[in-house]
């Protein structure tokens, strides 16, 4: 499923894509991707952790690369960045109100997609 992500010709998503939105407990929806291994014996789970201002289309060549090598990878764009939600009017400004906020993302992610559906062991 690749309806979630933006495509260009020379960064096409990785293959195995599941995508889709979580919503926080203060309204904000946060987009995410997972990606299974495309190679075997599975090695686990890598949990991608952007930076400021980057998003899940920055690091398709990572996951490529991870995946090829037996690892599938689950990855979200933080709030105020990529296509979550944005906490101004004006999209070109990233913003949080408190570090914790992002905390709370990342926990709340890891409870409902990574660990569900994401094979162990972990790594970040």
């Amino acid at each position: 499923m690749t309806d979630f992500f933006h495509l260009t010709e020379d960064n096409p998503a990785p293959r195995n894509a599941a995508s889709g939105f979580f919503t926080t407990p203060d309204g904000k929806k946060i987009r995410y991707g997972v990606f299974a291994a495309v190679a075997r014996p599975l090695l686990g789970t890598v949990v991608l952790l952007t930076g400021r201002n980057e998003c899940i289309e920055k690091y398709f060549e990572t996951i490529r690369d991870l995946a090829d090598r037996g690892f599938g990878v689950a990855i979200f764009d933080w709030r105020g960045q990529g296509d979550s939600s944005r906490l101004l009017r004006d999209r070109q400004r990233g913003h949080v109100r408190s570090f914790r906020d992002y905390a709370r993302d990342l926990e709340q992610f890891f409870e409902e997609i990574v660990l569900p559906d994401c094979r162990g062991p972990y790594y970040i």
